[in-house]
């Protein structure tokens, strides 16, 4: 019991230490924050406003931020950089980048890079998540089973939370797939669905 209660007490000295020790260590390598969605509150796999805030808040009072082609051109050129220098960037284009991000960067004086999908912002293609997380939303409450690349998967779509699990286990099992067997995996959930996919 005593050599368990000690072997305890040196992990969690350990673990206090190791944090800023790391921390220390790393300062001076360059952090990049990537963010993907906003909602006005706490919504699955999304950020929501109230936290945004409190996380630019703590960059902009902790963090050196500068833009993405800064932080490019000073390690192609070799300068050394500020401690604690991180970049932000938000991907896709999806509107709640504008709505929500935006102005709170604008708040913060801080910049961002964010990289739109062109032909998605102009309406004109869907990306393969937001389908399967369209298809799993749309389809009747029931239990399904997909086949795709040799594995099986049952599907519970009879609640909010279990469809949230399974858009996230569906899109986990084909994200390392090509375009070609997204879209194949994508056509049998709405054959098995009997959800067809709106044009945009």
């Amino acid at each position: 019991m005593t050599g368990i209660y000690y072997v305890s007490i040196v992990k969690n000295i350990l673990s206090r230490l190791g944090r800023p020790v790391a921390l220390g260590l790393t300062a001076r390598l360059p952090r990049i924050i990537m963010y993907h969605r906003f909602g006005h509150r706490d919504e699955w796999q999304r950020t929501a406003q109230n936290c945004l805030d409190a996380h630019l808040k703590y960059l902009k009072t902790h963090y050196n931020v500068i833009r993405l082609t800064d932080l490019a051109r000073d390690l192609k050129d070799g300068r050394s950089l500020e401690k604690n220098t991180v970049v932000l960037t938000n991907d896709d284009g999806y509107a709640d980048f504008a709505e929500i991000a935006a102005p709170l960067l604008v708040k913060y004086q801080l910049p961002a890079t964010v990289f739109v999908v062109s032909d998605f912002a102009d309406q004109k293609i869907w990306l393969w998540p937001d389908t399967i997380h369209y298809l799993v939303t749309q389809a009747p409450d029931g239990m399904y089973s997909i086949e795709h690349g040799g594995k099986k998967l049952n599907l519970d779509l009879n609640s909010i939370d279990a469809r949230n699990h399974e858009w996230s286990r569906l899109a986990d099992m084909v994200l390392q797939d090509s375009t070609a067997s997204k879209w194949e995996l994508i056509h049998r959930c709405e054959q098995q669905f009997c959800v067809t996919l709106p044009t945009t």
